[in-house]
């Protein structure tokens, strides 16, 4: 690289958007440039220099320049490490911003470092920002290309530091380190260079492409020939302060590394497909992850980088704490950076498009470039991996995940003039016998089915115990008058739920059908998935709808939206409708033939306006004296089915039958 070509490359990425000393002139920049060569021992000042001129870079200022640039810009040591698949191309965020791909990660969330710092310790004590880092970044998106640069970048800045790069399986961390070493091992060269590096040597700096490493160049006092060392450590020579702590070294995760003390500490898929098998060995990386964090200096940095494979490793812990810390209004210590290789782009978000309806356009893309993660591969991926939510989403959440996005639910929410005025009412519900904060919901959905449709319109939701719950039930019955009542058979108190249900609707004078049914065991992701996927199904198929005048609508969206990701905590909601369409999808298909096709039905207000009428309903309410059950939960049923048997004798009393006879 001639000197016109560096001097270009350094004007270039001191405009990179977050660049730490974008705004500073260049008579600050040298300023600095200059603090930081000052800090060089005049033999090794007279060594860069010796090295440079030798292979054409003359001008003092750019090589300090250049050098400084290398310290303070990691995208730009990216490039000039050969790093040429690092993209700055931008793309919008889901918060509406413009970022761009790798240039953001490199100059805005690994640490910024000051090369003018007398020393490590010094530029650690002094630091303000977070000092721990949580990278998640999707396969092929070189996060460990970008970890490797960084290391680099604390060598070149504090030639003293220690860094332990952790990884889950041995062989990966010392493939790290191979790279790093690789990047300051120079090359055998013929007698010509004999010299240039070291007395009695003929080492010259490594080929890349068309020309000599300008990195090797500008830092030769770190260089070292290729015999030195071994293979999972480096040493730089530039340091007269070594411990028994080599400059970098690496280690598994599982390995016993008592003793030893770092100035930073670099976890780098730690967590793998192997060791994330079972909640055993989960918990067990888990652990050592704690336990090697006490190897770091208290004033030294630490960074995870990795593919978050479950909800529950470390990645997952991190993410959990991060929330606790944001719902109390505090600071979490640590810079959490994710980003999925794709996302429904804003017009795909407003719109409700859940997967399967999702075209090219409807993606926006964090490493679109060609070769990369480019919508062609991801969809091919999308399509046949089954852990591509692990790989290229970082959310194991979805994985088996089924989707109901808000925006899908308020788009298939109708008003109650839309409702048919005719059909058949029908209640499902997903019981729990607890009344403890912590629990499950208790949650009784009634529908109205008419054109093969559902429509709901009535929702029941809370904590319930085994002597309350019945009294709901028949209290419903006496409400709806549905046609069947449906409650999930799980074996523990249903059988006496339906007795019990019974007993109260005779006292409402009331009589409904109860059948128990099964949704299938278990808890396991794929169970949930199972249950739900029916749901989504007449959801996308315009089958199942939502009336905007059910009570707790506001519950149903939040519970649905979330179900499947990490801020999950019940699926009551969604059980209830799966009873719901599991039961009676039969009949809803049947019932959809012998009425006019869905497309051109039309709604029919008298009817309904009727039905109103005739069982005290909708604007009737009021008049309709039994619902007070609802309204008024602390009177008994049966009372106040004898408050109103008294109120219509006393209405049908007439004051002058005695008189008449």
């Amino acid at each position: 690289m001639i000197e016109a070509d560096l001097a270009a490359m350094i004007e270039k990425h001191k405009l990179d958007p977050n660049y730490q000393y974008r705004e500073s002139s260049w008579d600050q920049i040298t300023e600095m440039a200059k603090a930081s060569w000052a800090r060089l021992s005049p033999d090794k000042q007279s060594k860069v220099i010796s090295v440079c001129v030798r292979f054409g870079l003359n001008d003092s200022i750019l090589i300090a320049r250049a050098r400084f640039m290398a310290q303070t810009n990691l995208f730009f040591l990216c490039r000039l490490l050969g790093y040429k698949e690092m993209s700055d191309k931008t793309y919008s965020w889901t918060d509406g911003k413009i970022h761009n791909t790798h240039e953001e990660v490199c100059n805005e969330f690994f640490v910024h470092k000051d090369p003018t710092k007398k020393n490590f310790k010094t530029f650690a004590d002094a630091y303000i920002d977070q000092k721990q880092r949580l990278l998640l970044v999707p396969r092929g998106g070189f996060k460990s290309t970008m970890n490797m640069a960084d290391t680099v970048q604390w060598i070149i800045n504090f030639p003293e530091v220690t860094v332990l790069v952790l990884s889950g399986v041995l062989k990966l961390a010392e493939k790290f380190i191979g790279e790093i070493k690789g990047h300051f091992t120079l090359e055998e060269g013929s007698p010509e260079y004999l010299g240039v590096f070291f007395p009695k040597k003929t080492h010259r700096p490594k080929e890349m492409d068309d020309h000599f490493s300008t990195f090797q160049m500008l830092f030769a006092e770190h260089c070292v020939i290729v015999e030195d060392g071994k293979a999972s450590e480096f040493q730089t020579p530039a340091t007269s302060a070594k411990g028994k702590e080599p400059t970098v070294f690496a280690a598994s995760i599982e390995q016993n590394l008592a003793g030893f003390h770092v100035a930073v500490l670099k976890l780098d898929d730690v967590v793998t497909n192997e060791n994330s098998l079972t909640n055993e060995r989960i918990k067990g990386v888990n652990k050592q992850v704690s336990i090697n964090q006490a190897m770091l200096h208290p004033y030294g940095f630490y960074d995870k980088i990795g593919t978050w494979y479950d909800a529950d490793d470390t990645y997952g812990v991190d993410i959990k704490n991060s929330k606790k810390y944001e719902n109390q209004g505090l600071i979490f210590p640590m810079k959490i950076y994710i980003r999925p290789a794709w996302w429904p782009n804003e017009a795909a978000r407003k719109a409700g498009k859940i997967p399967e309806e999702m075209q090219k356009a409807d993606y926006d893309l964090w490493f679109n470039e060609p070769g990369q993660l480019t919508y062609e591969f991801l969809f091919e991926k999308f399509t046949n991996d089954e852990y591509f939510a692990i790989k290229y989403l970082n959310d194991p959440t979805q994985l088996h995940a089924v989707k109901f996005p808000r925006e899908l639910l308020i788009r298939k929410t109708v008003t109650a003039h839309e409702v048919p005025g005719t059909g058949m009412i029908v209640t499902a519900i997903d019981t729990a016998y607890s009344t403890k904060s912590w629990a499950d919901y208790t949650v009784i959905i009634t529908a109205l089915i008419y054109g093969g449709r559902f429509f709901i319109f009535d929702m029941k939701r809370g904590r319930f115990n085994e002597y309350e719950l019945p009294a709901m039930i028949a209290a419903t019955a006496l409400q709806w008058k549905p046609k069947t009542i449906c409650i999930e058979d799980t074996g523990k108190a249903e059988k006496y739920v339906q007795r019990e249900t019974y007993r109260e609707m005779d006292k409402l004078k009331v009589r409904v059908p109860i059948r128990m049914v099964t949704l299938g065991q278990g808890t396991s992701k794929k169970s949930k998935a199972a249950k739900a996927g029916p749901v989504l199904r007449y959801l996308g198929d315009d089958r199942l709808k939502f009336v905007n005048t059910c009570p707790a609508l506001e519950e149903l969206y939040d519970e649905l939206s979330k179900f499947g990701t990490a801020s999950a905590t019940h699926d009551d909601i969604v059980d209830a409708l799966a009873i719901l369409v599991n039961e009676f999808a039969g009949y809803a298909d049947i019932e959809a033939k012998m009425t006019a096709a869905s497309s051109d039905y039309q709604p029919d207000p008298k009817m309904k306006l009727f039905y109103d009428q005739t069982y005290g309903l909708g604007k009737y309410d009021k008049y309709n004296a039994l619902n007070a059950a609802l309204e008024f939960p602390d009177q008994a049923p049966d009372v106040l089915a004898k408050q109103q048997a008294e109120e219509t004798a006393y209405a049908n009393q007439d004051p002058l039958g005695d008189l008449w006879g």
